[in-house]
């Protein structure tokens, strides 16, 4: 009987030993769960984050083809044939290479290149660099140009 008792209390123990190694195995599994979830999440979210960013870049990308660009060109062609003075046509050139260095400075904390501070930049804004309609109302007009008649090609001579 105390052979039978003995066998019990060895059974019931290995049994308590499988049933911990079974829990052990378990809680590592879950644990390796948890971790994979963890990762999936975290993967899904930065998803999330490109994909805004990728709406953003088709709406910037619309308003450069929409609004931007046949803009600066209407300004070039009316400007230019005003008479208005090359420097005060510099916004036109400057306005392209502004875009590029705003955009850079958007981005430069994710791609580690194109920051400038604050205070050394010309614009901190790149509406800035667009003259005021003030400016644009006071500005000197040139004047018709005299009409100098060529010697020999006068009427009459």
């Amino acid at each position: 009987m105390r052979q039978a008792h003995d066998r019990l209390d060895a059974v019931e123990a290995a049994v308590t030993v499988a049933t911990q190694k079974g829990a052990d195995a378990v809680l590592r599994e879950a644990a390796s769960q948890a971790k994979i979830e963890a990762e999936v999440e975290v993967v899904a979210n930065t998803k999330v984050a490109f994909l805004e960013f990728d709406q953003l870049l088709i709406d910037l990308e619309r308003l450069a083809i929409d609004k931007i660009d046949p803009r600066l060109n209407a300004a070039r062609l009316v400007l230019t044939n005003s008479g208005i003075r090359d420097g005060e046509l510099n916004f036109l050139a400057e306005a392209p290479l502004l875009i590029k260095r705003h955009l850079l400075l958007a981005v430069c904390t994710v791609i580690g290149e194109g920051f400038v501070p604050v205070n050394l930049r010309k614009y901190e804004r790149l509406s800035q660099c667009i003259p005021d309609a003030d400016f644009i109302r006071s500005r000197e007009r040139p004047g018709p140009s005299p009409a100098t008649p060529i010697p020999g090609w006068q009427i009459g001579a």
